[in-house]
């Protein structure tokens, strides 16, 4: 899930967007908020 969590910060790093959501269906179904500032942009 690591490697899922990189993408997304890639994605929000790429974009305009300063949240994102991670979401995972599986036996047991989570999910995780990701935030990157564009200020840092």
């Amino acid at each position: 899930m690591k490697e899922h969590e990189m993408q997304i910060s890639n994605y929000l790093k790429a974009t305009n967007y300063e949240v994102g959501l991670l979401l995972h269906f599986g036996e047991k179904p989570t999910f995780k908020r990701v935030m990157f500032s564009n200020e840092y942009k």
